[in-house]
């Protein structure tokens, strides 16, 4: 499935590379973005850049928020390990 076909790429994320994970799963799943798929398999990593959502919101559309703070929450629970760029970053997460 290839970005051509699904036009929004968080649709990409959520749906087309469930589907890949669910075809061929890998050992790990490394994401550099803040968002695992739905399908997620065993072990997962993933970058957490900030959380200037929470900080910020009014620099984002409802709907935009809405779905970084899912994601957050959601890869914090389910990721096997977090990376964050930098300690206050960190500090931040944790806080939250």
């Amino acid at each position: 499935m290839s970005t051509k076909t699904i036009r929004m790429p968080r649709l990409w994320t959520q749906v087309g590379l469930s589907a890949e994970m669910l075809r061929a799963p890998p050992d790990v799943l490394f994401v550099p973005s803040h968002v695992l798929p739905l399908i997620t398999p065993d072990r997962s990593v993933v970058v957490v850049y900030d959380v200037g959502h929470r900080f910020f919101p009014r620099a984002h559309a409802l709907t935009e928020w809405l779905y970084v703070e899912w994601a957050i929450r959601r890869h914090v629970r389910i990721a096997t390990r977090l990376l964050t760029i930098s300690r206050a970053s960190k500090r931040d997460l944790v806080r939250l």
